[in-house]
């Protein structure tokens, strides 16, 4: 196969066919080729503008956007709105170029978007008493002693001990605000990643009978066994998600129209408390409840994307417009205006949470789909040019 050296001059003086130009873009899209496709995407923008206009951070969306847009296989569907063709035309047009990207007039946004930082592992935590702990700037250690119980902090995840069996229950709430994640250790052992923008009320040790915890928002759960134990999420006071040892995720964001619970591992019964429906799940499944309490089961969930957060991902994949802006809105802590009726827009990409907020808008802009100004933290979206 020719070197990614020769595909470039070919494509230099329109010699690529068809599959020279995939395997041109199959290249570029290794990360062990990243420092020499960096240099030739550098050199297909300068021989448009002739100034070097791309920074760092441009090269890496773009990079991230060949990526995305070329499969390591045999292409597969997606809803970028962009195919093969169309990657091709985006990196090796020069018009191209020019109509989807701000290579030829680097993209000014305001100074405001600069202070728009993504979310980090934080949270803060309310005691059985009312104080509140901000969990962000506390050492490792004992953060305090619950009714008996120690709670501990180490290397970004709350601990509670066994504690005093004969001790007064107590009540703690941990929530996270936008921005924020964090990970607890509940006292039978069981683990929770919470999401941005959640919160998890439980008990500093759990009695006889069900173990039981509220939640509001997104987290994700790996419940340790315990027989004769179950342990149940009040999820948002509208459902109830029953189980004796599994890992799975619930959301149930105020802002989004149903309450979902995504199984990986284990069973679980699913409850609507207003109508008493119920519903058993089994691993790769989804139970969905709708504003009307209505259950409905769906097979063959796309795992990685429901716990894409959890794992430090944005994972777009035929997302809808709003879908993601909602996402964006709690890990950047940003408030987004439609100007233009874009919400029902699909997109398919993945990219790190890690990424600034600028980023993220730049791998969308690059559809021509849509556009955005920005004010300080408001994002106002409306229709791109296509």
């Amino acid at each position: 196969m020719p070197s990614l050296q020769e595909l470039y001059a070919a494509f230099e003086v329109n010699k690529l066919s068809s599959e020279e130009e995939r395997a041109f873009l199959a290249q570029l899209s290794l990360p062990a080729h990243e420092a020499e496709a960096r240099e030739i995407i550098r050199r297909m923008a300068e021989q448009v503008t002739e100034t070097p206009v791309l920074t760092a951070e441009q090269l890496t969306v773009l990079h991230k956007s060949i990526i995305a847009a070329v499969p390591p296989s045999q292409p597969v569907r997606r809803v970028f709105h962009w195919t093969w063709a169309a990657a091709v035309v985006f990196l090796m047009v020069c018009s191209a170029l020019v109509k989807y990207t701000f290579f030829n007039q680097p993209k000014a946004y305001p100074s405001g978007v600069a202070s728009i930082q993504p979310g980090k592992s934080g949270a803060i935590l309310v005691l059985g008493d009312g104080t509140k702990v901000l969990l962000d700037t506390v050492a490792n250690g004992v953060v305090a002693n619950q009714s008996g119980t120690q709670v501990q902090l180490q290397n970004g995840q709350l601990l509670y001990g066994a504690g005093d069996a004969s001790a007064t229950i107590t009540y703690n709430t941990m929530y996270t605000p936008r921005g924020r994640q964090f990970k607890l250790m509940l006292p039978d052992g069981s683990l929770v990643w919470l999401n941005a923008a959640s919160s998890i009320r439980y008990p500093t040790k759990f009695g006889h009978g069900q173990r039981l915890v509220e939640l509001s928002g997104e987290a994700y759960f790996e419940v340790a066994g315990s027989p004769g134990h179950p342990f149940v999420v009040n999820v948002a006071n509208q459902a109830a998600v029953e189980v004796l040892g599994t890992h799975f995720n619930v959301q149930a964001y105020d802002n989004e129209n149903e309450i979902s619970t995504t199984l990986l591992e284990g069973k679980v019964r699913i409850k609507a408390i207003s109508t008493n429906q119920q519903a058993i799940l089994l691993p790769g499944q989804q139970a969905r409840i709708s504003q009307s309490s209505a259950i409905s089961l769906e097979s063959a969930v796309d795992i990685d994307k429901v716990i894409a957060w959890k794992e430090g991902q944005f994972n777009f994949e035929d997302t809808r417009l709003e879908e993601i802006m909602h996402q964006l809105e709690r890990w950047y802590d940003i408030e987004t205006i439609y100007e233009d009726d874009v919400r029902n827009i699909r997109f398919g990409s993945i990219i790190s949470r890690k990424e600034h907020v600028q980023s993220v808008l730049t791998l969308l802009e690059l559809t021509g789909e849509v556009s955005f100004r920005t004010s300080g933290r408001l994002i106002y979206i409306r229709k791109g040019k296509k």
